[in-house]
């Protein structure tokens, strides 16, 4: 199973990921999706997992604080892939880093499983 839809910058491809799963470090899959993009791959908090950010989100923390690199480009690349993960849209992503107060904009019930 890959991750679909997720585009390298540089080659403007399509770029598929085996086995990425809510539980993958953020940092692992970004750095292989963009390897040239350095600069932020180097920030990108270690340990984080894609359910780590996601719960992060969901508490109202700062989503630049959490995942350690503050760029809105990066920001936009890790809410596709998450969307992706959680199987939401973007928008439900975005909005939910917006207010994460809205009860009705809460990602639940998120497994463990690999995108189709």
């Amino acid at each position: 199973m890959k991750l679909k839809g997720i585009y390298n910058d540089k080659t403007k491809r399509n770029t598929t990921m085996r086995g990425v799963t809510i539980l993958s470090n953020v940092k692992q899959v970004y750095s292989t999706l963009y390897p040239n993009d350095t600069y932020f791959i180097e920030r990108i908090t270690p340990n984080l997992t894609f359910v780590k950010l996601l719960a992060k989100i969901q508490e109202g923390q700062d989503f630049y604080d959490v995942l350690g690199a503050s760029d809105s480009l990066v920001r936009e690349r890790i809410f596709g892939m998450l969307a992706k993960l959680a199987n939401v849209d973007y928008d439900t992503i975005y909005y939910l880093w917006l207010k994460p107060s809205c009860n009705n904009l809460k990602v639940t019930g998120v497994m463990a499983r690999r995108v189709k």
